[in-house]
């Protein structure tokens, strides 16, 4: 998540005019361009909820699922790290 937190600071730094070679501000650009960045910068912040809550979701099922079944997420954790050591080993 942090990652569209950057994201929305470099949209931000978009909407700053640049400097011409003088190092004096541009003209200010078209307002379709701003009206443009707000809106991506919207829909950035709306994924961002989306996959907050997602993962959310997600987390609370596996945190139920090993609670009700703990031998089931050991013996799958065992298998996963068994294999993970073959194919190591294979190397």
């Amino acid at each position: 998540m942090s990652n569209s937190g950057g994201a929305l600071r470099e949209i931000d730094s978009l909407m700053v005019p640049p400097a011409n070679a003088a190092g004096e501000p541009a003209p200010a650009s078209p307002g379709k361009l701003e009206e443009r960045l707000k809106k991506a910068k919207k829909k950035v912040a709306d994924v961002q909820y989306v996959v907050v809550e997602r993962s959310r979701h997600t987390v609370r099922a596996a945190d139920d699922y090993v609670h009700e079944r703990p031998w089931t997420a050991i013996g799958v954790a065992a298998a996963a790290g068994v294999l993970i050591g073959w194919l190591i080993d294979k190397r």
